[in-house]
C-alpha cells in the first residue's frame, strides 16, 4: 500500500462550551477533508514538587506514571530520598508520536480508509 486517504470529521472538541453544542449535529453529520493531527515532536516535560513536606521517588513516579527505575535514569544523580518542595525533575524526555483525532464508536460510518491502485 503506498498510499491512504483518511475522509473523517473532528469529533468533539474538548474546550467546547454549552452554546456550542448547539451546532454539534450539523458539524457531526458531514465529513472534514482532514482530520486533525498533532505532529510526532521531541518533548522534554518537567514536574515540579509542590507539596511543603517533600515528595519521594516513588510519589513522583506514580503521578507521572512512570517507574522509579526511568525517574532515575531520566535525572542522573538523584538519590532516592525525599524531594523538597520546589525540586524540578524530568520526566519525560523523548519522541512523542504523532496523534489523530480519535473519532466517537457512536457515529456510524466516519472514517473511510481507501487503498491506491498500485
Amino acid at each position: 500500500m503506498d498510499y491512504v486517504d483518511i475522509t473523517g470529521f473532528a469529533g468533539v472538541p474538548d474546550t467546547i462550551t454549552p452554546a456550542g453544542l448547539q451546532g454539534l449535529a450539523a458539524a457531526a453529520a458531514t465529513a472534514a477533508d482532514v482530520v486533525p493531527a498533532r505532529p510526532a515532536r521531541f518533548e522534554v516535560t518537567r514536574y515540579t514538587v509542590t507539596d511543603p513536606g517533600g515528595e519521594s521517588l516513588a510519589q513522583i513516579a506514580a503521578r507521572n506514571g512512570i517507574t522509579v527505575a526511568e525517574l532515575m535514569t531520566l535525572n542522573p544523580g538523584l538519590a532516592d530520598v525525599k524531594l523538597p518542595a520546589g525540586t524540578s525533575v524530568v520526566v519525560f524526555r523523548g519522541i512523542r508520536p504523532a496523534q489523530l483525532v480519535m473519532l466517537s464508536p457512536a457515529v456510524p460510518e466516519t472514517l473511510i480508509l481507501t487503498e491506491a491502485p498500485s
